[in-house]
């Protein structure tokens, strides 16, 4: 079967991640896989040597231009002639859409975020509904993303979570320590990650212990505006923002807990790969990801979303308990290992296309 991903990028983000691993998967089991990406750089995500990938004309940036992708992207359909396209994250959905109108190619929507909330503007949320029915299959990251449909369009969606990457299931934490004195972040310095509250509990856990850390590995639009909470909460000595890295594992193996304080989701990759790691985890209960993942107490923590107060409560319950802690990060390991292996996730692809193959 000869199957397209269409993506903006594959350097840095979650469903990039996703299309770079999941890609791979297909090819090594003799499925003929292309990927149409806006733009490659030297900073993509591996891919494998079996998956063909196509870069689209790189245009001066306008309006104009923007318009110009659907055209771009539809010469390129026709000269690769997909059974499938299933395209990843944000407009590429759109532009997508309109490049294979008239052409008869069966159009797999995804959900990578919380459908009730992103795109952020309703116009887009609209079209994306207008595609969730118009669209041969809905793929969806967890059970409880499906719920945002219709009992009609759920009979379409099917559940294919982010495959894990090797390195988090090859590797794992090998020492635990005794006490929590070194936290780990990892994602977007975005609104979403509200990384601010984070930093709210950690004036408060600074105090009950003086040599606790927290590393936040992550770019985005509110470095500065964090770099100043910093600085205005006194946690100059506490709290680094180390920019984005190229071997998370090498951090999370050294991490004595991992805390992530989003307000929403889709399938937060980082939380799955720490777990993965078994590193002791902390989670805010958003929508959506984090309940599929995470039963409290037994394989990490949750807190409620946004509430500072449930947030610096379990953290001090997990540096009163560091046996405890790792005891759910090993468990959180046996979890992640058993229910979102590269095998099971891509036996469930397979379903998806499966049925893909009897669309009309």
């Amino acid at each position: 079967m000869k199957i397209l991903f269409t993506i903006r990028s594959l350097t840095g983000g979650g469903a990039e991640r996703v299309v770079s691993v999941l890609s791979g998967l297909l090819a090594d089991v003799g499925e003929d896989v292309h990927i149409i990406t806006y733009k490659t750089s030297e900073r993509d995500y591996s891919i494998s040597e079996k998956v063909q990938i196509h870069e689209m004309p790189q245009r001066k940036d306008s309006t104009i231009t923007k318009g110009m992708r659907i055209f771009d992207m539809r010469k390129i359909i026709k000269e690769i002639q997909p059974d499938v396209i299933i395209p990843f994250v944000g407009t590429v959905l759109y532009v997508s859409w309109l490049a294979i109108t008239g052409m008869k190619i069966p159009f797999v929507l995804t959900i990578r975020n919380n459908p009730w909330t992103m795109p952020e503007k309703r116009l887009l949320r609209n079209f994306r509904d207008y595609l969730a029915k118009k669209s041969c299959a809905i793929l969806v990251q967890n059970e409880e993303q499906s719920e945002y449909f219709s009992a009609d369009l759920r009979k379409k969606c099917f559940v294919v979570p982010n495959p894990l990457s090797s390195k988090f299931i090859d590797n794992h934490k090998e020492i635990y320590s005794r006490k929590i004195s070194k936290i780990i972040a990892v994602g977007r310095l975005h609104e979403q990650k509200n990384y601010p509250l984070l930093l709210k509990a950690m004036v408060d856990i600074t105090k009950i212990k003086s040599e606790i850390t927290l590393d936040i590995f992550g770019e985005g639009n509110q470095k500065k505006y964090l770099e100043g909470l910093v600085d205005e909460y006194g946690l100059a000595n506490h709290v680094f923002l180390r920019g984005r890295s190229q071997s998370i594992e090498k951090q999370l193996q050294v991490a004595d807990m991992f805390v992530m304080t989003s307000d929403y989701e889709g399938m937060p990759n980082a939380l799955m790969e720490a777990m993965a790691f078994g590193v002791p985890c902390i989670s805010s209960d958003c929508k959506t990801g984090p309940r599929s993942l995470i039963k409290s107490f037994e394989n990490g923590l949750l807190f409620q979303t946004n509430n500072v107060e449930d947030l610096k409560d379990k953290m001090e319950w997990a540096i009163a308990n560091p046996g405890q802690m790792a005891e759910c990060g090993k468990q959180a390991r046996r979890c992640l290992l058993e229910e979102y292996s590269s095998e099971k996730v891509l036996k469930k692809m397979q379903i998806l296309l499966d049925y893909v193959k009897e669309c009309e």
